[in-house]
């Protein structure tokens, strides 16, 4: 089998890369190359990815946790689970 080295220039900082070494894009019938490093900057899934912890509090269990999800990791539920900026007279 063989391995085409053909370069193709990359949509975002327009550098020829080999194909092999690109990130093929497809909308609307057209078809684009992205270098790697190009990828790792600008892309949305790693915007995505890099969600960051909130710290929450759970009302119900009293538990205080950081989590990228609102549910509680000690009694599972989800139904009292808020912000955890809480002072003293929030829980008298």
């Amino acid at each position: 089998m063989r391995v085409l080295r053909v370069p193709v220039t990359c949509c975002r900082c327009g550098e020829g890369v080999e194909r092999s070494g690109a990130i093929t894009i497809e909308f609307q019938g057209r078809r684009d190359y992205e270098c790697y490093p190009c990828y790792q900057t600008h892309s949305a899934w790693n915007a995505y990815s890099q969600e960051v912890k909130k710290s929450l509090y759970c009302q119900r269990c009293n538990y205080k946790f950081a989590s990228k999800k609102l549910e509680c990791p000690y009694c599972n539920k989800l139904d009292f689970v808020i912000d955890s900026q809480i002072k003293v007279n929030d829980l008298l």
